[in-house]
């Protein structure tokens, strides 16, 4: 079975399945997914497309300019969002020196937006179906990518 279709079967039916739950309640278990997803890409082509370094912050670098974002936005994004989700099953406020910084998903755009508030903080917005098409989209243009990563290889199904 190719990487590809172990793509499709593990990631993009189950995350379509989470799509139909009514009132968007898959949401945050697709965004985690598509996360995890869009570092690998990133971090693989890094490593295997472009032949640098894969490193943390070479994956900052290089997420920062593919979402159109500035080096500390994309790290505050990453932290309210993949770090809060993964690690504690929500995103999270983040503080960045004075400033508080908020979420909210919802029929936003496919990348990170921020907006300020009349209270001084600041609402990092993103719909989360947007993003996971986003990401697909980057695997179904470079399906091969997965046949690259050595250290997080698909495995086999018996």
């Amino acid at each position: 079975m190719t990487h590809w279709l172990k793509f499709l079967r593990w990631y993009f039916t189950p995350i379509q399945a989470l799509r139909a739950l009514p009132n968007g309640d898959g949401a945050f278990a697709a965004f985690a997914l598509s996360l995890a997803l869009y570092e690998r890409f990133i971090r693989c082509d890094l490593k295997y497309n472009q032949g640098v370094s894969a490193s943390d912050e070479a994956f900052r670098t290089a997420a920062a300019a593919d979402l159109g974002l500035t080096y500390d936005d994309f790290v505050c994004f990453w932290e309210i969002y993949r770090n809060g989700i993964n690690h504690q099953g929500s995103p999270k406020k983040n503080k960045r020196g004075d400033l508080l910084y908020h979420w909210e998903i919802s029929d936003y755009g496919e990348k990170p937006g921020f907006r300020n508030e009349v209270d001084g903080t600041k609402t990092v917005t993103i719909d989360p179906w947007k993003f996971w098409e986003y990401v697909f989209r980057k695997f179904e243009q470079q399906p091969d990518i997965l046949n690259k990563s050595d250290t997080y290889a698909f495995g086999d199904i018996y």
